[in-house]
């Protein structure tokens, strides 16, 4: 598979067509809320664990013909795309015809899933619902992971959540 064009659009539509209980993190997450950069070259989610779950988001990477990701993008392995496979992972990077996809299931610094679901930030995007980790879920995360190419980032997070918190800024969900 060559590198197709990273097209988030279609990422996010076919896990809404699959019903994927997930959170977008890291840098889509900044974003998607207007905290972060203006570009981004993947999709990082933390996705649910629940059996259920698992089978829907197989399904989802089947459609977007997933591979592992591995030093050589040129090159990627096939596995076995099943909710087994995925109950025994931690963390996968995956290569799609839309672009890098990356599925976190512990992500380091994040609280637990569901708690890190019920503080997302919901935002339509490409025409679905797409719930965006928290801003202070992104700043843990960042700090957590401790590599020097997320220090910048994580000042732009802090800078961010500084300004929401002036009078006037608003809160919440957003539409656009």
């Amino acid at each position: 598979m060559t590198t197709p064009e990273f097209d988030p659009a279609r990422i996010f539509q076919v896990l809404a067509h699959h019903d994927v209980d997930y959170v977008v993190i890291g840098a889509m997450a900044a974003m998607l809320q207007g905290a972060g950069p203006t570009m981004t070259l993947d999709v990082d989610v933390a996705a649910a664990t629940a059996e259920e779950n698992r089978v829907r988001l197989a399904s989802a990477l089947k459609e977007m013909e997933a591979r592992l990701r591995v030093p050589a993008p040129e090159d990627p392995v096939e596995i076995p795309l099943d909710a087994r496979m995925l109950g025994s992972m931690k963390v996968m990077t995956f290569i799609t015809r839309f672009g890098p996809f990356d599925v976190l299931f512990a992500p380091d610094g994040a609280p637990t899933y569901e708690r890190l679901r019920e503080r997302a930030v919901e935002v339509t995007r490409f025409g679905v619902a797409i719930r965006a980790a928290g801003v202070e879920d992104l700043i843990a995360m960042k700090r957590a992971t401790g590599r020097e190419k997320d220090a910048a980032h994580l000042t732009t997070l802090i800078q961010f959540l500084k300004d929401r918190a002036l009078p006037g800024k608003k809160q919440g969900r957003r539409d656009d």
